[in-house]
């Protein structure tokens, strides 16, 4: 998932009356996702179609990893619908299922957002499916927002199992700029996960995303 911080962007504008495709892709120095490492370096890419405030659309990364000889690649399918409640007000809400190809394992969730002019809340309610292992539920909430050129955010993570393993808050703090008017961007994010269980130590991380979109 991970869509880069697709929870957000749910929220980020009302979708135009008019449809549009969008395509997008890059390359992300390290693979994190809510505070969590995912993968190492790896190339990502996305389509997306959106209409009269529906949004859908699909994310792939490989993330740098192998199994059997092969990539390892995620890829999510997503949908929402969002709409101006009044001119500093906006609501979403969506669905998101999380696959990989080298596991019949998901996650899926469902994803409320709100936005407050510069602020935004997000909501992810999901289920992890293991197979034979079981399912696991878990929540995600996260406030974000900009200060000038950087964008902050808080978010906390819980699986819903005993104690607090797994668990954990996590701070970022992410910049970016256009290269030379060549519409591809430069992103950097530097990150501070926070376990919730006192045994596990907190560690800090940092990662470069280049990337690029353009609308059919």
């Amino acid at each position: 998932m991970k869509k880069l911080l697709l929870a957000s962007a749910l929220i980020a504008a009302t979708a135009p009356s008019m449809a549009e495709v969008s395509l997008s892709g890059g390359f992300v120095s390290d693979y994190y996702y809510r505070g969590g490492a995912l993968g190492d370096a790896g190339g990502y890419a996305g389509v997306e179609y959106a209409a009269g405030g529906f949004t859908v659309g699909t994310w792939a990364i490989q993330d740098g990893d192998t199994v059997n000889g092969g990539p390892t690649i995620e890829y999510d399918v997503y949908a929402s619908y969002g709409f101006d409640v009044s001119e500093d007000v906006a609501l979403s809400i969506g669905y998101t299922q999380y696959n990989y190809n080298y596991t019949g394992d998901f996650e899926s969730e469902v994803n409320l957002g709100a936005g407050f002019g510069p602020v935004a809340l997000d909501v992810a309610i999901g289920t992890d499916d293991d197979g034979a292992a079981g399912d696991t539920d878990y929540n995600y909430i996260a406030i974000s927002g900009d200060a000038g050129p950087i964008g902050l955010a808080l978010g906390s993570f819980d699986l819903d199992a005993a104690g607090d393993t797994g668990d954990y808050m996590h701070l970022e703090a992410s910049a970016g700029t256009e290269i030379a008017d060549s519409g591809v961007a430069l992103g950097v994010t530097l990150g501070h996960n926070a376990p919730k269980d006192d045994t596990v130590a907190s560690f800090e991380y940092l990662f470069l995303d280049l990337s690029a979109g353009f609308e059919l």
